[in-house]
C-alpha cells in the first residue's frame, strides 16, 4: 500500500492485470475492514428505531404487513433503501451503508481521530470522510456535535479573536 501524504489517499497495487491501482479513502480503512463490525451492524438493526423498521418492512412479505400510519411512514422511507446480506443500504447516496444508532459514535470517532486522515480534522473533513461511505438520518448534525464536543480540538483550536494590544498607562489622578 502506498499512501499519498498530501491528499491522504491510499493506493493498493492490484494483482489483476485489468486494474493497476485501486483508490480508497484511508479514513475508512480500519472501521469498515472488520467482519465483527459488520456483524455488530446486523445485530443492531432490530433495536434501531428507523433502520430496524425499514429492514423489517423490506424483508417481510406483503401478507404480514398491516395498514397503519406507522407502516405507511415506514413504506415511504423504505423506498430509499435496499438490503443485501442482512445489511441496509441507502439508494440516493449510491449504496452507502446504513449505520445503526449505537455504532454511529464509533464511526465518527474513527474518522475524526484517524491519524492517516490528519487527526482531529475539522467538521467538514469529518463529514466528508464519514459521508463518503456511510449514511444515517441527521448525520451532519451528529458529526458537528461530536467535533464541537471534542476536548482535543477545543484545546488546540486556533483563536480567532484579535490579539491583545499593549497596555496603555492610565492618566494619573490630580488629587
Amino acid at each position: 500500500m502506498v499512501v499519498d501524504t498530501v491528499s491522504r489517499i491510499a493506493y493498493i497495487q492490484s494483482s489483476s492485470p485489468e486494474s493497476t491501482l485501486t483508490l480508497f479513502n484511508v479514513v475508512e480503512l480500519r472501521i469498515s475492514a472488520s467482519n465483527d463490525w459488520l456483524k455488530d451492524i446486523r445485530r443492531g438493526y432490530p433495536e434501531d428505531l428507523i433502520f430496524g423498521r425499514v429492514l423489517k418492512y423490506l424483508s417481510a412479505d406483503g401478507s404480514t404487513i398491516l395498514k397503519t400510519k406507522k407502516v405507511r411512514r415506514t413504506r415511504e422511507r423504505a423506498k430509499s433503501y435496499f438490503h443485501k446480506n442482512g445489511l441496509l443500504y441507502h439508494k440516493p447516496s449510491k449504496g452507502k451503508h446504513c449505520i445503526v444508532d449505537n455504532l454511529r459514535m464509533d464511526v465518527i470517532q474513527e474518522a475524526h481521530d484517524a491519524i492517516f486522515g490528519g487527526g482531529h480534522t475539522e467538521i467538514e473533513k469529518t463529514i466528508t470522510g464519514v459521508g463518503s461511505r456511510f449514511h444515517w438520518p441527521k448525520m451532519t448534525d451528529s458529526i458537528a456535535n461530536w467535533v464541537y464536543g471534542c476536548d482535543v480540538c477545543y484545546q488546540i483550536k486556533q483563536k480567532n479573536a484579535k490579539p491583545y494590544r499593549l497596555l496603555q498607562a492610565l492618566p494619573t489622578p490630580l488629587e
